[in-house]
């Protein structure tokens, strides 16, 4: 069983709901950005995080298919790259009929990106969602 041990603290004044304004560590403990933990969330059973509202992720984006092609390719590289096997999806968010995604592959063509490949070529600009896990 993993162990975790509160290793930062910090103080604010924010009050109530909506945008939490973080002061500094508490005495003996770090900061999140020096623990380099922002949020983690472990349980045993049942569910571990619940997100009510928005969320963000700073490995996800949009990118453009240009017109007549059937792929595009994000380079992650100034987001940390693609190390390991992460998991990465993809969503079509304009409307192409009978268009949609194949493939979402990591380190292709090369190391670093990500590739969406959708079924054929796409009749004008095509906004596709993506987001990289792990």
């Amino acid at each position: 069983m993993a162990k975790l041990y509160n290793l930062a603290r910090m103080t604010t004044a924010t009050a109530g709901t909506g945008t939490i304004t973080l002061g500094a560590a508490v005495s003996g403990y770090l900061s999140f950005a020096a623990a380099g933990v922002g949020v983690r969330a472990s349980a045993e059973a049942g569910t571990a995080l619940v997100v009510d509202g928005r969320a963000k992720f700073s490995r996800s984006g949009r990118a453009t298919v240009p017109t007549g092609a059937s792929h595009v390719d994000v380079d992650l590289s100034a987001k940390g790259g693609l190390g390991g096997t992460p998991l990465c999806f993809a969503n079509i968010m304009t409307r192409r009929p009978g268009i949609h995604v194949e493939t979402v592959k990591p380190n292709t063509p090369s190391s670093g990106t990500l590739r969406i490949s959708l079924s054929g070529p796409v009749s004008g600009s095509t906004f596709v969602a993506w987001l990289v896990l792990g």
